[in-house]
C-alpha cells in the first residue's frame, strides 16, 4: 500500500497522463483571501467538506488593482486548491458564501498533465 502525499507535497508533477482507466483530469483553483486566517478558514472547510484534496497557502503577497475608480493596493493571502472538475462550481459557491470580499478572485485552472498517482488522489480524496 502506497502512502498519500502531504498537503506540504502538493504540488503537481511533469507526467503525461495517457493510460486508459485513470480518474478525470483535475483542476487547480486561485483564490485569494484578505488575510490568514480567512485563508485558513476557506482552505479547511473546502478540505472538510471534500471540495478540495489540497489547499496550499501562500503569504503574504502584496495586491495591486483598480477598484471602484482608485488604485488600490493590499496585502492579501493565496490559495491554490486542488480539486476534481465535477467539484468546481460548488467550490465556487463555498467560496464566494465564506469571503469577505464583495468580488473574490476564484480562477479555474484546468490540469492537462501530472503525476498519475497524485491526480487520482485528488479524485479520491473529493469523493
Amino acid at each position: 500500500m502506497g502512502t498519500l502525499p502531504s498537503p506540504a507535497r502538493c504540488a503537481m508533477q511533469d507526467a503525461p497522463r495517457k493510460d486508459k482507466g485513470r480518474s478525470p483530469m483535475p483542476s487547480m483553483v486561485y483564490i485569494t483571501a484578505s488575510g490568514p486566517d480567512e485563508a485558513d478558514a476557506i482552505a479547511a472547510a473546502l478540505v472538510e467538506r471534500r471540495l478540495a484534496a489540497c489547499v496550499n497557502v501562500l503569504g503574504p503577497i502584496r495586491s495591486v488593482y483598480r477598484w471602484e475608480g482608485a488604485v488600490e493596493k493590499a496585502t492579501e493571502v493565496a490559495l491554490i486548491a486542488k480539486t476534481a472538475d465535477d467539484r468546481v462550481q460548488d467550490l465556487i459557491g463555498a467560496v464566494r458564501s465564506m469571503h469577505s470580499y464583495d468580488v473574490p478572485c476564484i480562477v479555474v485552472l484546468p490540469v492537462t498533465t501530472g503525476n498519475p498517482d497524485f491526480l487520482d488522489w485528488i479524485h479520491a480524496e473529493t469523493r
